[in-house]
């Protein structure tokens, strides 16, 4: 399971990336972000793996929060696609 709560980021001069984004996707499960650029969607992927950290909430996956002490555990675990245009 991957799960968001309340997860907020906040960028350089006051730029708000992610506010207040709860999200819970089940293990098996696949799900798509969909949205328009500049809406979060990299941003949310990227706490999932630890490339970025939320200013607040949490982000957990198999019921471990990810942080600095769990990342080697759970990155190889978690992969990313991106879009190329």
């Amino acid at each position: 399971m991957l799960k968001f709560q309340s997860v907020r980021k906040v960028f350089g001069q006051g730029v708000v990336a992610l506010d207040s984004v709860t999200l819970e996707v089940p293990k098996g499960q696949f799900c798509v972000l969909l949205g328009p650029s500049g809406a979060g969607k990299s941003t949310l992927l990227k706490m999932a793996n630890g490339l970025c950290e939320p200013t607040a909430g949490e982000v957990w996956f198999d019921n471990r929060r990810i942080n600095n002490d769990s990342l080697k555990d759970i990155r190889w675990r978690i992969g990313m696609v991106h879009q190329q245009l």
